[in-house]
């Protein structure tokens, strides 16, 4: 295991480890290792002795960072949306104006990310005031590539943090992967993934691939050199350490120091402010690996550990090992592969204005349960419009046909059409997207400006019904040409074939509540299942954050958005899709009884996870989230339960 100093750079420096004086607050009073450091006048190498991790980094340790902003110095927000929202997806993203005039109230109360920096031409001394603040009251910093270097004491650079970069003539060290491997330090604060299985616990893996783009070497300096050189604080332990060193090299250039053992990521906290500040050498942030980024999030926590509204002022975390759904919380998370968390349910109150009325549950019971199917009509001046993504006409009125009988109050329409103005009418249609493949569904969308076309639909009070890959579709599965049009992620995706069969599923008391119960049926009913997704909530700050296009923030500013045409994201659009309430709605569980249910269903990865989900946003517009399919091998109680989903969505 190494120490964050490599045997070169010791043999290099020749002379005698220092320590700095015990730090307070119970610090080990042994040396346990070197970290190898940066000399910035003569650019040489030496080393600090530690004496360990201060034992209250682990002690005041929060579950999930605190408030997370991304400023945008001179990147554009584009750039901070790509970098960073997959990272942090409850971020605020921010021009460093905004930042200064208008969330004030972020100085010294958030985690700022300070991205990759071009060569500074003068010391920016707006910035260098704003980020001093944010230090001397407690704020948390995490600094990538050569935004170390840029808060740090390179040439014309902020030198508030203490961290430079080694050996800048040989910048060219060249691109591709290296491969990070955790220190004692970060072991110890974090935990490999062998040491824990609870969810409430930092597990991160042993090491991590990251990007490496001519990434600086950045190294720490030791509290002498760093207040020699006008650094305004001491550093806690006299050193900054190291979570995570280089395990493999990248040096084309031919560089004397090697990168192998170097510090990669390392903490420092700086006294007395207790401001927390992380240094990422690599560029961890450009198409992160979900190990690279179980470390950035476990460094942002130990950053926001500080901040005296630790985790959003929103109180303790609760993370799940299972999925729990009852009247007062459900199951989501914060992102695309996130951990599951405890999310609060929307209030009865909210739902009984949502609720179906009796007369129509009481119809909707008589046409379809009672034998009298041609007695039922979706309501007057409404239409169910099948989208054809694949299927074809003829079966897609197979289908459909039988859930609205009357032909004139049903249609199929063809992809291209929805080009046309006025194709889709608010307030009338409600739109099925069938199952298939999710990505040919994205493709077959993505071409015709769809995702735009329905996202403005659903934005100004229209209704759609996504059903299986339709369900997956409308999540906010961080690929490109996905919907974004629900609040709603897929949980356990890596593992979706989970087979095709009968499966038991029964209503929430949400559910209950907005389309009533199904045929009087007090506990669990079957619908077929053919590998639907596992949605689960997506907390609304992440929602909005992943809205396609450019930022909220920055809509306004009219700047181009070239880094989301390169991923195949520019449609130019600019329509928010706003939640009413709080959002997603769990409307069915798989069941945990699933007695009767196919044996070729892996029914045990799917028992209590939330089969359908409904969403409201301002405007009047609705979703459902379908991951059964109703429409095959109906019944009279799965054709009800269709016909109840949609005539929630028709209002």
């Amino acid at each position: 295991m190494g120490s964050g100093c490599s045997s070169d750079a010791a043999r290099t420096v020749g002379g005698p480890v220092t320590a700095e004086p015990a730090t307070k607050r119970g610090a080990p009073s042994k040396l346990v290792g070197t970290v190898c450091t940066v000399e910035v006048s003569s650019d040489t190498l030496s080393s600090e002795g530690v004496k360990g991790v201060p034992p209250h980094w682990k002690e005041d340790l929060v579950d999930e960072p605190g408030p997370v902003v991304a400023v945008d110095l001179e990147k554009g927000m584009a750039y901070l949306k790509k970098r960073f929202l997959p990272l942090f997806p409850r971020a605020k993203l921010l021009t460093f104006e905004q930042l200064q005039e208008e969330h004030a109230e972020l100085i010294g109360a958030s985690v700022i990310l300070v991205h990759n920096m071009p060569p500074p031409q003068g010391v920016n001394e707006i910035h260098k005031a704003l980020f001093l603040r944010h230090l001397e009251k407690g704020g948390g910093v995490i600094c990538f590539g050569s935004g170390c270097c840029y808060m740090g004491f390179n040439l014309r650079c902020l030198q508030l943090v203490p961290f430079a970069a080694h050996d800048r003539r040989h910048w060219n060290r060249g691109t591709g992967k290296v491969s990070l491997v955790e220190t004692q330090f970060g072991k110890k604060l974090f935990g490999s993934s062998s040491s824990s299985s609870s969810p409430d616990c930092f597990a991160c893996p042993s090491g991590a691939e990251s990007g490496f783009w001519h990434s600086p070497l950045v190294l720490p300096l030791g509290n002498g050199e760093y207040r020699r050189k006008g650094g305004p604080f001491d550093i806690e332990g006299g050193v900054a350490l190291p979570i995570l060193e280089y395990a493999s090299e990248m040096n084309e250039c031919g560089a004397e120091a090697s990168l192998v053992g170097m510090p990669a990521v390392c903490l420092a906290e700086l006294m007395p402010s207790k401001a927390r500040v992380v240094s990422v050498g690599p560029h961890m942030e450009i198409t992160p690996t979900p190990e690279g980024a179980a470390w950035l999030d476990a460094a942002a926590c130990w950053a926001s550990s500080g901040l005296k509204q630790a985790a959003g002022g929103e109180g303790k975390v609760v993370f799940l090992s299972r999925p729990v759904f009852s009247l007062e919380s459900m199951t989501g998370t914060d992102r695309d592969g996130g951990r599951l968390r405890q999310l609060p349910c929307p209030s009865p109150s909210v739902l009984s204005e949502l609720a179906l009325g009796s007369d129509a549950l009481q119809a909707l019971n008589s046409a379809t349960l009672e034998g009298g199917e041609e007695t039922f009509r979706v309501p007057e001046g409404k239409r169910v419009v099948a989208l054809d993504l694949g299927k074809g006409e003829e079966t897609l009125t197979e289908m459909f046909g039988s859930v609205a009988p009357d032909s004139s109050q049903r249609t199929v329409m063809q992809p291209e059409q929805l080009k046309e103005e006025g194709s889709l009418k608010t307030g009338r249609d409600a739109v099925i997207l069938h199952g298939g493949m999710a990505n040919e569904h994205a493709d077959k969308l993505f071409e015709v400006r769809g995702r735009e076309a329905l996202r403005d639909f659903v934005a100004a009070g229209g209704a759609v019904l996504g059903i299986c890959a339709g369900a997956h579709w409308v999540s906010c599965r961080n690929l490109p040409g996905w919907g974004h049009i629900a609040p709603l992620v897929p949980h356990d995706n890596s593992n979706w074939r989970r087979g095709v069969g009968d499966v038991r599923v029964r209503l929430t008391e949400q559910g209950r509540q907005l389309v009533g119960d199904v045929g009087g049926l007090e506990s669990d009913f079957t619908l077929r299942y053919a590998n639907g997704p596992l949605n689960i909530s997506l907390m609304e700050e992440s929602f909005v954050n992943f809205q396609p296009g450019r930022p909220r923030r920055a809509r306004e500013e009219k700047e181009e958005d070239d880094d989301n045409e390169e991923e195949g994201e520019g449609e130019g659009e600019k329509q928010q899709i706003e939640l009413e309430g709080s959002g997603a709605i769990p409307l069915l569980l798989f069941a945990e009884n699933q007695s009767g249910s196919s044996d070729n269903v892996q029914t045990d990865k799917m028992k209590g996870h939330c089969a359908c989900w409904a969403s409201v946003f301002k405007g009047g517009g609705r979703v459902i989230a379908l991951s059964p399919h109703p429409e095959y091998a109906q019944t009279p109680v799965s054709r009800n339960f269709l016909r109840r989903l949609l005539m929630w969505l028709l209002g």
